[in-house]
């Protein structure tokens, strides 16, 4: 497909009181048209329009900062992972099957921790975790034996904790930072 979207991303900081914040945030999914291509053996292909749908998020959190150096973070995120079904139909669920894609939930922690150099140069130290629910697509129900899918869509996959570390550095005018998460099944 070639195509574009347009989507609305908005966000919300509160200072509730001298040390603590509340923060809110949505971002929409674009969508794009698509043309989906299923060829089975040497059959002629069957041509269909569809939609790639990218998930929703709703994110909302709770900073608080006991000093002035130091700040921890609670937030919660809703991810639709759901969407990328809406649309796009992986062709017909044969059977009684169907396909399944639950929308996930996060939860992260953090902290920051400032280290104040002279001239107002810092040097920053972050820490965090945070849960990546499972959002495998699965085939479920039953379906003919010669049938693909539930050996290809399994089973659904485990939920993964992800723990995260950064250092920032400011010197004059020059903010330079470098990060890490790392999992089981990925590391960025």
């Amino acid at each position: 497909g070639d195509d574009s979207d347009v989507a609305l991303n908005v966000g919300l900081l509160w200072q509730a009181a001298l040390d603590w914040s509340v923060g809110f945030a949505y971002r929409q999914g674009p969508e794009f048209e698509i043309e989906q291509i299923v060829r089975i053996g040497t059959g002629v292909p069957f041509v269909e329009a569809g939609a790639f749908a990218v998930p929703d998020q709703l994110a909302a959190g709770v900073a608080w900062q006991p000093s002035e150096r130091l700040t921890m973070l609670i937030e919660y995120d809703w991810v639709e992972y759901s969407a990328l079904l809406e649309a796009n139909r992986l062709g017909d669920p044969p059977g009684s099957g169907e396909f399944r894609l639950d929308d996930g939930h996060e939860v992260r922690l953090g902290f920051e921790y400032l280290f104040l150099l002279d001239r107002g140069d810092s040097v920053a130290v972050m820490g965090g975790a945070w849960l990546d629910p499972d959002h495998t697509l699965v085939f479920a129900g039953g379906c003919d034996p010669n049938c693909f899918r539930p050996a290809y869509f399994q089973d659904a996959g485990d939920d993964e904790v992800h723990l995260s570390a950064g250092v920032g550095i400011k010197v004059g005018q020059v903010e330079i930072d470098a990060a890490a998460d790392l999992s089981d099944r990925i590391d960025t």
